[in-house]
């Protein structure tokens, strides 16, 4: 089974193309992953988005403010931002919810636990507080080279948390905690 990894960001404080170089590096020798990027989109795009790609992991690579996702800081297009609420509302619209949700933002934890708590998400993956670049890199590179290279969710999570103790998980159950991405 092919596994859809997309990536939804926006260049603001994180440091876009360096995060998303060390996501395509830790998925270049995993034969069965299907990846996308959409950067610096318009808030009202991304139901779309996720619709056409259905991801099994979404990343979403921008900043928070706590109860928004700014998802777009293009000079040609301004910036944009999505509500949490809106951000949680549109997978119960799609009637679809990715297995695993990584939140590379600061202060995503009160949307975390809406996505956990309203959809059918398994996991979410999400920084209780400030990151610095370099630890949210560090973090995403650890972390899919985990999940990619036959680990649990769990042990992924735990293995890359030692770069970045900030990123929390959270996830429905025991089960969901060891789920494995089966693409090699």
């Amino acid at each position: 089974k092919t596994v859809n990894v997309m990536q939804l960001g926006a260049k603001l404080v994180l440091d876009i193309a360096e995060e998303t170089h060390v996501l395509e590096r830790a998925l270049e020798n995993t034969k069965s992953v299907q990846y996308k990027q959409h950067l610096n989109i318009r808030g009202c795009e991304i139901e779309k988005r996720v619709k056409d790609c259905h991801p099994d992991i979404l990343q979403l690579s921008c900043h928070c403010t706590g109860d928004s996702f700014v998802v777009c800081s293009d000079q040609a297009k301004g910036y944009d931002s999505v509500s949490g609420g809106e951000f949680v509302r549109m997978f119960t619209r799609i009637k679809f919810s990715p297995k695993m949700i990584v939140l590379s933002c600061c202060n995503a934890e009160k949307i975390a636990r809406e996505l956990l708590k309203k959809t059918a998400v398994m996991a979410v993956i999400y920084a209780s507080g400030e990151l610095k670049d370099a630890e949210s890199i560090l973090f995403v590179d650890q972390l899919y080279k985990g999940v990619f290279g036959g680990e649990t969710i769990k042990d992924a999570w735990e293995a890359a948390r030692s770069v970045a103790r900030d990123f929390q998980l959270t996830a429905r159950d025991e089960n969901s905690r060891n789920f494995r991405f089966y693409a090699y």
